[in-house]
């Protein structure tokens, strides 16, 4: 199977549970360290049955906050599939202001991301409020308020042949969306349409998990564009919907899972791509 269409899959079930609400009270916590040295200590989040919130992203009374894999709470500077954001000493994520750090001038966009950082390129696209364009791949989206960035395992899978253009989530992970393009296409790909392109990812999803339904390829107009739409039903789970399209070079992949249940919802952020 082909690198971009076992990715696809991987996003199937890589893109929900990776971010939470929760529902619990900050713990000061030291873990033992066996031998000599220091302990480390720090902050976890402790839900009511007493387990700790794993790696990730968490809100708390409507403040964002980033669990290290170690279980503690992280502060200041943190890279997430190459986006900064700043955590105050309280662990909060800056957002949608300006703020002086080290004696520079730094800004955050209304999801935390840096717009300029500390030596590292600016994201290709931007937002202004729950609207995101991307220059790059020349188009737009909005999403409803509260989403956030998808902390997934996109970082695993994203290597120098795909580049990951927008990952975002509702704080529940029922609704999720990643943009992606495969940049090295294989030479037997290059002559194919969008719509036999989504064929060829059809075939390879359908031998991915028998509870997997693929559905019909059918070619569909967002924002001015046709795109090949591929609809995925893991039963009794969520549902997932591929469109694609060729930017260029490249195959660009919208991907948007969602529980049943938020289908609306995901109808509507697709249903505003510009």
């Amino acid at each position: 199977m082909r690198k971009w269409i076992a990715a696809a899959a991987v996003l199937l079930f890589g893109t929900l549970g990776t971010g939470q609400a929760w529902a619990g009270t900050w713990q000061y916590q030291a873990a033992e360290q066996p031998g000599p040295g220091t302990k480390e200590i720090g902050w976890q989040y402790q839900e009511d049955d007493g387990t700790f919130a794993p790696e990730g992203w968490i809100t708390d009374q409507g403040r964002w906050y980033y669990i290290g894999a170690d279980g503690f709470m992280k502060t200041g500077w943190i890279e997430l599939q190459g986006i900064w954001y700043y955590l105050e000493d309280s662990g909060a994520m800056v957002c949608g202001t300006t703020r002086v750090i080290d004696g520079k001038e730094y800004t955050f966009d209304d999801n935390g991301a840096m717009v300029e950082g500390p030596g590292v390129t600016p994201a290709a696209g931007s937002w202004n409020g729950m609207t995101f364009t991307s220059p790059r791949l020349g188009y737009q989206v909005t999403v409803p308020e509260g989403f956030v960035p998808l902390e997934s395992y996109m970082d695993l899978y994203v290597d120098d042949t795909m580049t990951l253009d927008l990952s975002v989530a509702a704080p529940d992970m029922t609704v999720s969306m990643v943009v992606v393009t495969y940049d090295q296409m294989d030479e037997e790909f290059k002559g194919m349409n969008a719509g036999q392109l989504a064929a060829v990812m059809g075939q390879g999803l359908g031998g991915y998990d028998e509870y997997m339904q693929i559905g019909a390829v059918e070619m569909v107009t967002l924002g001015g564009r046709e795109y090949a739409k591929l609809p995925v039903i893991y039963t009794g789970l969520l549902n997932q919907d591929l469109y694609f399209r060729w930017s260029g070079e490249s195959i660009m992949m919208i991907e948007i899972v969602y529980d049943p249940y938020r289908k609306d919802m995901a109808d509507g952020i697709i249903g505003s791509i510009r």
